[in-house]
């Protein structure tokens, strides 16, 4: 409800100059959405020494102690983006990143799965899902990534 509407402007941009197909224009907006409600405050996937796999929303962990949090900002990016200098709790900044992570991936999906250069955006679909997800022996090439459902709604209602 309390979005910076600039900031998102400046996301949309972000995404048109990294050459994001026009049709998957807004694909961040949505992962945003999605993984934080565009909350930069947002802190997720609680850390607890002893602890497999805990991914609920928690402040204190079984043993008491307090939860330390892996995943924050607007995407949830894990501590592993600041080696690149990024500030993960300042949206623009997590966005530009993110949507280079994920332009990254393009040409690796594009021969891992045989996909054609034409098809622009089932390549960088492909791509999003292999930047979002963890690592993976074989390729993601049939997967969509979490953030779809909601970003071919809002695909739907933006269309005139």
């Amino acid at each position: 409800a309390n979005v910076d509407r600039q900031t998102m402007r400046d996301i949309l941009m972000a995404e048109r100059s990294a050459g994001v197909p026009v049709r998957l224009r807004g694909m961040t907006l949505a992962a945003a959405c999605h993984e934080s409600g565009m909350s930069p405050e947002a802190a997720g996937d609680c850390k607890c020494s002893g602890v497999r796999g805990l991914h609920q929303r928690t402040v204190t962990c079984p043993d008491g102690k307090p939860c330390k949090w892996r995943a924050r900002g607007i995407l949830q990016q894990w501590p592993w983006v600041e080696r690149y200098g990024v500030d993960r709790a300042d949206p623009l900044e997590a966005a530009t990143f993110w949507i280079g992570h994920l332009a990254s991936r393009v040409d690796q999906v594009a021969v891992a799965c045989d996909i054609p250069a034409g098809d622009v955006d089932r390549l960088w679909r492909t791509a999003w899902v292999t930047a979002v997800r963890a690592p993976s022996k074989r390729p993601r090439c049939r997967e969509r990534p979490r953030h779809w459902r909601r970003f071919i709604e809002w695909r739907e209602t933006w269309s005139p």
